[in-house]
């Protein structure tokens, strides 16, 4: 349905705002910035899980490929790169707690949602 698609491409918005945000904070945000993004990426999570649920009585029959590829240009997202990989080779081994490597996560904003 075309609501389905609007909502994909609601989501896709949604986690480039958050994206932004993300990068944005820095050691010096306060709790209640943290908080508040925290809050964000759960009902992020919630509403892809709930747009998966409801794509999958679209897609069925359908073949989706489970990795992701960004299909936006690469001129746009490149420097983020750069800037992240700038960022883990900087940062203390604090940001290494709390990791579960049994069990690995992936924000929501950066989760791949399944569109025809």
């Amino acid at each position: 349905s075309v609501a389905w698609l609007v909502e994909g491409i609601n989501i896709e918005n949604l986690q480039d705002q958050l994206k932004s945000e993300v990068q944005c904070l820095s050691a010096d945000s306060s709790s209640k910035r943290k908080v508040k993004i925290g809050e964000k990426r759960q009902r992020l999570s919630a509403r892809i899980n709930k747009f998966h649920n409801t794509g999958s009585q679209f897609l069925k029959g359908l073949e989706m490929k489970d990795e992701f590829i960004p299909q936006d240009n690469p001129t746009f997202y490149q420097q983020d790169i750069v800037d992240e990989e700038e960022e883990f080779w900087e940062g203390d081994d604090e940001d290494w707690e709390g990791f579960d490597d049994e069990e690995e996560q992936i924000p929501p904003e950066l989760m791949g949602i399944q569109m025809p």
